[in-house]
């Protein structure tokens, strides 16, 4: 979980990892994500609204995409990209992202930085930027949970 570990579990959230949620073949993306995603659903007791998804780079648009295959998820944390501009079905999967929590982590000199502008604009109060120095990488821990907090703030209670 990287810079993200503490801030999960002082919060209390339960964690999934998907390691292999990269540009690529939306086939077995999709096929992995829905099978853990129903797993934990199946044995964890999950708080309605409140799931977060989050991922870097290829990682960040395939969870633009997860976040409109399952219902209840509350937030979204784009780090280092934005959504995928095409989704499984060949549509952007734009419309899917109805989450009222958004934020987006991007490094100054990341080639996605303008990524975050746009999607400001396209999701107006929803969406949160939080900029750090640095590149295409996950976001430091303190520019990661300042995200975190942002998103959980606009969760249900």
């Amino acid at each position: 979980m990287g810079a993200m570990a503490d801030w999960i579990r002082r919060h209390g959230y339960v964690a999934v990892m998907l390691e292999e949620s990269r540009n690529g073949d939306w086939e077995p993306t999709v096929g992995n994500f829905i099978a853990a995603h129903d797993d934990v659903i199946r044995r964890v007791r999950l708080a309605e609204g409140r799931k977060v998804a989050t991922g870097m780079s290829g990682g960040a648009r395939a969870c633009s995409v997860f976040v409109g295959l399952r219902p209840g998820f509350g937030g979204l944390l784009f780090q280092a990209a934005g959504y995928a501009p095409i989704g499984p079905n060949g549509a952007s999967p734009v419309a899917g992202i109805k989450a009222p929590a958004l934020a987006a982590t991007f490094g100054e000199k990341d080639p996605n930085y303008a990524e975050g502008p746009r999607m400001k604009r396209l999701f107006g109060d929803r969406m949160e930027l939080f900029e750090f120095r640095g590149g295409h990488q996950w976001a430091p821990k303190e520019t990661v949970e300042e995200a975190l907090d942002s998103i959980d703030a606009r969760l249900p209670r």
